[in-house]
C-alpha cells in the first residue's frame, strides 16, 4: 500500500523516499506497518508481523506502480488527487480518486481504477455501483500490460483475443480502452472494430455445393492502438437519449502529426532513407518494394513517431522460392 496514518499534524501520508521515519498504521486495520523503499523498489508500506487478514495487503508491484505513476501524471495535469481513499460504508478503497472542475465550474469526483489481474465482470459493476453511490461521477478503468501485453507491439488492424472484462467495457461504453505502459510512462488508447470470418462452400449429404453465412467474432477484434493523454474529458455512452444522460470519463487522445508512421529502408552499402506515412504498412501484400528491400539483404523499420515504438520487416517462413513476411515488434 501507499497510504498510512501516523500520529501528528501530518495524519495521513504518502510512501515516499523523502518521507521521515516514524511509527505508521495501516488506515484499514490500523495495525502497524514499516516504510519500504530503495534504489529499485517502489516506496511502499507493509504490515508488520502478525498483523491480521488486511484488505490492503497482498499488492503487485506493478500495481503500485502504476498508482504511483497515474497520481503524478494527474497533479500535473493540475487536479487534486487522493490515493487508496477508502470508502467502508461501500466496501471500497478507490485507487486513485481524482477531483477535477468541470465546464460550469462544478467539481467532479472520479475515481479510477487500475486493473493488473483479470476480474469478473460482475465485480466491475459492484464497484462501479458502489463508487456512484460514494459520490463519485465515473469510474474509469485502467488497465496495465498484464492484462492486454500485445497493446504496444500490435499494428493498426491486427487482431487481439480480448479478456472479457475488456469487451464488457468496449460494449458498454464505445469508448477506447486505457492501457498503461508503466515502462515508458505512456499511455495508450486501444479502439476496436468487429472481426469477420467470411463464409466457406460445403458439400452436404446429397451431394450438392452450400454456403455457410460468415460469423462475427465474439473473442477477437481487429485492434487500432493510438496515444493518449493524462487529462480527462466526458464520454457520452451509448445509451444517451433526451432526457437520460449517459456520460463516464475518459482520457483525452494525443494530438498525433499528419504523418504519424516513419519507415526507413537501408540496402547494403547505400544510404538509408525515410518516408513518412499517415497509414502504417499493415497489408505487406501491397507493398512489394519493402519486400524486395530485405529479400536483397537491406534492413525495413517502422516506426512510430509519437510513442516511439519500433518494428523490423523480417522473413517469418522461407522454404523453396516461396517466403512470408512478417513485422517483429523491438522490445
Amino acid at each position: 500500500m501507499l497510504v498510512a496514518l501516523r500520529e501528528g499534524p501530518d495524519g495521513r501520508v504518502e510512501a515516499g523516499k523523502d518521507l521521515t521515519p516514524g511509527d505508521f498504521r495501516c488506515p484499514e486495520c490500523a495495525w502497524p506497518v514499516v516504510l519500504k523503499r530503495g534504489r529499485v523498489k517502489v516506496p511502499h508500506f507493509a504490515h508488520q508481523p502478525g498483523s491480521p487478514a488486511c484488505a490492503s495487503g497482498g499488492e503487485s508491484v506493478t500495481h503500485m506502480r502504476a498508482k504511483t505513476l497515474l497520481a503524478r501524471r494527474f497533479r500535473a495535469q493540475g487536479y487534486e488527487v487522493v490515493l487508496e481513499e477508502a470508502h467502508p460504508a461501500q466496501q471500497r478503497r478507490v485507487d486513485v480518486a481524482v477531483t477535477l472542475i468541470d465546464r460550469a465550474g462544478a467539481a467532479r469526483r472520479i475515481a479510477v481504477e487500475i486493473q493488473d489481474s483479470a476480474i469478473a465482470v460482475d465485480e466491475m459493476k459492484r464497484r462501479t455501483t458502489a463508487d456512484r453511490h460514494a459520490g463519485f461521477f465515473a469510474t474509469l478503468w485502467v488497465f496495465t500490460l498484464s492484462r492486454l501485453r500485445h497493446a504496444r507491439s500490435v499494428l493498426p488492424g491486427y487482431e487481439l483475443r480480448l479478456p472479457e472484462e475488456i469487451r464488457y467495457l468496449i460494449n458498454r461504453w464505445r469508448t477506447p480502452i486505457a492501457v498503461l505502459d508503466i515502462e515508458h510512462e505512456q499511455l495508450l488508447l486501444v479502439s476496436t472494430e468487429t472481426a469477420v470470418r467470411d463464409g466457406n462452400s460445403y458439400y452436404n449429404q446429397h451431394g450438392d455445393e452450400q454456403w455457410s453465412a460468415g460469423r462475427v467474432l465474439k473473442a477477437t477484434r481487429e485492434v487500432y492502438t493510438s496515444p493518449g493523454e493524462f487529462a480527462l474529458t466526458a464520454v457520452q455512452g451509448r445509451y444517451a437519449a433526451p432526457g437520460r444522460p449517459d456520460y463516464t470519463v475518459g482520457f483525452r487522445p494525443a494530438v498525433e502529426p499528419e504523418c504519424p508512421w516513419r519507415i526507413v529502408t537501408c540496402l547494403p552499402n547505400h544510404t538509408p532513407r525515410s518516408t513518412d506515412l499517415s497509414v502504417a504498412p499493415s497489408n505487406l501484400l501491397q507493398r512489394s518494394d519493402l519486400l524486395s528491400v530485405v529479400d536483397d539483404g537491406g534492413t525495413v523499420t517502422l516506426t512510430h513517431l509519437l510513442t516511439g515504438r519500433l518494428w523490423h520487416l523480417v522473413v517469418a517462413v522461407a522454404y523453396g522460392d516461396h517466403r512470408s513476411y512478417r513485422w517483429r515488434f523491438q522490445e
